[in-house]
């Protein structure tokens, strides 16, 4: 979530453009453009800002819903959630173990990651002085071996 942009898509000159070839959803409205697109060869999801405050407070945030428990870390101005867990539960359950990444970087000045809360995580941060930023979201494939 990155609440920041709800005023590009509350503005009344929105508009945005799936592009399929290059992969690609493009925004703009209320003097921001957003383009958002994945780097398959790293499983991540970029989402590039241009046009913000940059005086302004910007969040970022990542979420995952209960009855998950997630570990929670910050490290170098990132954040992430993990687990792992038993299909062991519920009638017909494989046995089998699963387990999941999801990693939140924000480029962009002043970024702070913390907690927020026990399924979630929050890097705040101010734009560039040029009203430009990156929120990168990560969620590498899960073999089943430890990292």
């Amino acid at each position: 979530m990155i609440p920041g942009l709800q005023k590009l898509t509350a503005a009344p000159d929105y508009a945005a453009r799936v592009d399929l070839y290059n992969g690609e959803f493009r925004e703009h409205g209320g003097g921001l453009t957003v383009n958002v697109y994945v780097k398959t060869e790293r499983d991540v999801v970029v989402v590039e800002v241009r046009g913000a405050n940059p005086r302004d407070l910007q969040t970022a945030e990542l979420r995952l819903w209960a009855p998950r428990h997630p570990a929670q870390a910050q490290i170098s101005g990132m954040t992430l959630l993990s687990e792992t867990w038993v299909d062991n539960k519920a009638a017909g359950a494989s046995g089998k173990t699963f387990g999941s990444l999801a990693v939140l970087r924000v480029e962009a000045r002043d970024a702070h990651a913390a907690s927020a809360g026990n399924v979630a995580e929050r890097i705040t941060f101010r734009s560039q002085e040029d009203g430009s930023f990156r929120v990168l979201v990560g969620a590498p494939e899960w073999t089943g071996r430890r990292c």
